[in-house]
């Protein structure tokens, strides 16, 4: 056991551990802290993808033929307006698995576009379509694909970051088999299956929210931000609360006081 002496207002103390529960204790107190913290983070992201959203239509929309490979490059360009070059993968479809429209369940629909100038890949999210009564058949899109993919003549949408850190079930094992029926989008996943050794090129860390406006598609409505800048401060506030319980807590166990420091009213009587 460990001991430290120290004086405080009030009288002399002693703070009393033991590694076995300090370290724990240190890695908890570490944990609600960087939780607290991860939520500011994100609140300012919301903050800028809110700031982006709010910009004129001619001031926004871009188009490109390439885009940035490195996530970090690529940040300045997420809730962005952009209008992609390229051409359609449409035998690789993608089903994002448990998304719901009008109180019904269903998949979006997100299909692979390669980019002329690079010959990379980006997700583009086409919509909502309903789902069969049965989990073991899958929507027939034989038919209404390629008439939603024609009616497209402008690519153009908000672009977000790959959507990986969805909490799922169980853990995913993809199999090169088509449609593909996703639980979330994980490039690390999806990017041996979308790109081919014959064609040079990669998956892009983002994808492609269809705008409403755009004709074509499926049926979709995407909301700038699911989750406010407040919620995200108010679950920081949170950790951060939780942190400074658990040291309070901590401390109350291992603080002693060993002596009371005599007030001046003490000696006169």
């Amino acid at each position: 056991m460990t001991s430290y002496q120290f004086d405080l207002p009030g009288g002399s103390y002693q703070l009393n551990f033991t590694w076995t529960v300090a370290l724990p204790a240190l890695a908890v107190l570490s944990l609600l802290v960087a939780l607290g913290t991860w939520q500011l983070g994100r609140a300012d992201e919301k903050k800028q993808l809110l700031a982006r959203a709010a910009l004129a239509p001619d001031e926004s929309v871009l188009s490109y033929a390439s885009l940035p490979s490195e996530p970090r490059a690529l940040q300045p360009l997420l809730g962005t307006q952009l209008a992609l070059i390229g051409s359609w993968q449409a035998e690789q479809v993608i089903l994002l698995d448990n998304r719901m429209w009008n109180k019904r369940v269903g998949y979006q629909v997100l299909v692979p576009l390669r980019l002329h100038d690079s010959n990379q890949l980006v997700l583009v999210n086409l919509g909502w379509v309903a789902a069969p009564l049965s989990r073991d058949q899958l929507p027939d899109l034989s038919q209404q694909l390629p008439q939603a993919l024609a009616a497209i003549s402008t690519i153009q949408g908000r672009l977000r970051s790959l959507d990986s850190q969805v909490m799922v079930l169980a853990e995913q094992t993809l199999q090169n088999q088509w449609p593909l029926r996703v639980q979330s989008l994980d490039p690390q996943l999806l990017s041996p299956l979308l790109v081919s050794k014959e064609q040079a090129g990669d998956l892009v860390n983002g994808v492609l929210l269809l705008d409403e406006s755009v004709e074509g598609g499926f049926p979709r409505q995407w909301p700038v931000t699911t989750v406010s800048v407040e919620k995200h401060q108010a679950y920081a506030f949170q950790w951060f609360t939780m942190a400074l319980v658990f040291a309070c807590i901590m401390l109350s166990v291992g603080l002693r006081r060993t002596k009371e420091h005599k007030t001046r009213e003490h000696y006169e009587q």
